[in-house]
């Protein structure tokens, strides 16, 4: 029973609040991360990564995947497709509903 908050104008600081204690603030870390998110932080500790390294990670992602031959039907792409698109733009519908509406609304 956890919640957890980014913002983009804080990337390297994930906030994550608990029912049952107290909340806390998560800096990144590369020393704290799996091997396989490792590869996506430059920086160490401390280092901003910004909208850049993450845009350059997406493409070269999304290039490798072509290059390679995969397809998204045998392989999960390890970048935003159409369809991550498609649910975020749900997500924002949602947002925009439930303020109006002034309560909480599920994501159609």
């Amino acid at each position: 029973k956890r919640s957890v908050v980014w913002d983009q104008e804080n990337p390297n600081c994930l906030w994550i609040g608990g029912r049952d204690g107290a909340n806390m603030e998560l800096m990144k870390d590369p020393s704290l991360l799996c091997q396989e998110a490792k590869r996506y932080a430059y920086y160490p500790g401390g280092q901003n990564d910004g909208w850049p390294d993450g845009r350059k990670n997406i493409v070269r992602n999304f290039y490798g995947f072509v290059r390679d031959g995969k397809g998204p039907l045998q392989n999960v792409p390890d970048f935003p497709t159409f369809e991550d698109g498609h649910l975020e733009m749900k997500i924002i519908d949602a947002v925009l509903d439930s303020s109006q509406r002034g309560r909480w609304v599920r994501v159609k």
